[in-house]
């Protein structure tokens, strides 16, 4: 995401013009290439489907037409929007596939490191500092800069929070080898998630 937000300042292709109509009239400031949504639709579901392949038994067909679907409807949104021209999707999947290739292999690795090392807290932050301070300037303001800020932010937060289970004793290693069974959300849950949602609907109302 960083990458790519990085690179929407550096190459500075407009988003698309007349007759797009742009939905989204906050990011119409924003550069648009590569679409960083594509580059998101394609990571997401396809890393979370390479994770959990060998660690939760599932159907790996319902798994892939998930991850397509996911992909599919997102990049098309960002056409429907106005936000992205075909080429700024095109580039953004190509883009997130390269990234993946050498980072899936070694996230495991990277986790173990960041949840049990006790510099990595302290790695993470400075890195993240960095990534911010060395972000490439835009010739106007744009809310990419301060978007990336803010997901780097929230990653670092997160990666924190994880270091701290982990070294306090909240989460631990699993006791059992995969492949998990997926527990499935029971009857009874699904009716108080009901609940909830009649509920919030009652206040809102």
């Amino acid at each position: 995401m960083c990458i790519g937000q990085g690179i929407k300042d550096v190459v500075r292709w407009s988003r698309p013009e007349h007759p797009a109509i742009k939905l989204q009239n906050k990011w119409v400031l924003e550069y648009g290439m590569p679409s960083t949504h594509a580059m998101v639709g394609v990571s997401i579901p396809f890393s979370v489907l390479l994770f959990t392949l060998s660690r939760y038994q599932y159907n790996i067909l319902a798994g892939l037409i998930m991850a397509f679907s996911w992909c599919a409807l997102i990049c098309i949104s960002r056409i429907y929007l106005g936000m992205h021209s075909v080429l700024d999707i095109i580039a953004g999947l190509v883009l997130s596939i390269i990234l993946m290739f050498p980072l899936v292999p070694l996230a495991d690795q990277l986790d173990n490191y960041f949840l049990t090392s006790p510099t990595g807290p302290l790695l993470c932050l400075v890195f993240s500092i960095l990534v911010i301070i060395y972000y490439p300037n835009s010739d106007k303001w744009t809310p990419t800069r301060g978007d990336t800020t803010m997901i780097v932010s929230v990653c670092v937060g997160v990666q924190t929070g994880s270091w701290l289970n982990y070294q306090t004793g909240v989460m631990s290693a699993a006791e059992l080898s995969p492949p998990y069974a997926i527990m499935w959300p029971s009857y009874s849950l699904v009716e108080l998630l009901d609940f909830l949602v009649i509920g919030v609907d009652i206040l809102t109302a």
